[in-house]
Order: structure tokens, then C-alpha cells, then sequence
């Protein structure tokens, strides 16, 4: 039980390491987050139009990064999709470099077909 209430001390420096253990108890239930959900649905793009969706990601630890993204139609259709390795050093860079990269890509199918 010490070692949990140094841990906690350590995270929480405010945190009494000799408060009884339903305090403690009770605050830790109180530190739990609330859930929050809420539904999520693609819409199609509108006739004539094509819709990008991107997702970039970083691993600070090692210093991978990746991005990927989807095209499709207005009728849902895939057009075309990407994953690809990237160098870069924050998620927000990551972020930018696969929507960069698809819209990029959006141009070039335009003047493929």
C-alpha cells in the first residue's frame, strides 16, 4: 500500500501520502474520467465531388511516424488510399504531412482523369 501512495505523491504532488485509505479510495474514484460518446457517421460528398479523410500518427518514444488516408465518391466508392512512413517530429506534423499528401493526391486523380 506505501508504494501506491508514493506513486500517487509522485503524480499528484498535493496528494497526503497519510490520508486513510477510503480517502484515498474516494479520491482516486473521483479522478476516473467521465465517458463521453457521441455518434459519428461519414456523409457522403456532394455530386461531382470526391471526400478526403487523413490520419497522421507519431511515436515520441521512437520516433516513428505514419500517415494514411482515403478518397471516395459521392457515392461512397473508394477511389484510392494511402499509408505511408514519414519522417517527422510531433503529431501535429503528421498531421499535416497526410492531409498535404492527400490533397495532393486529390490533384493529381483530377488530372488522371
Amino acid at each position: 500500500m506505501n508504494s501506491i501512495m508514493i506513486a500517487l505523491n509522485k503524480i499528484f504532488p498535493m496528494f497526503n501520502i497519510n490520508m486513510p485509505l477510503h480517502t484515498v479510495c474516494d479520491l482516486i474514484r473521483k479522478l476516473r474520467p467521465i465517458p463521453n460518446w457521441k455518434i459519428v457517421c461519414w456523409k457522403k460528398p456532394m455530386t461531382g465531388r470526391v471526400k478526403l479523410n487523413t490520419d497522421g500518427s507519431y511515436l515520441h518514444d521512437s520516433g516513428k511516424a505514419g500517415i494514411g488516408g482515403i478518397i471516395r465518391n459521392e457515392f461512397g466508392d473508394l477511389l484510392m488510399a494511402f499509408a505511408v512512413s514519414v519522417v517527422c517530429n510531433s503529431n501535429n506534423m503528421a498531421e499535416i504531412l497526410a492531409t498535404s499528401y492527400g490533397v495532393d493526391l486529390c490533384l493529381n486523380w483530377v488530372s488522371w482523369n
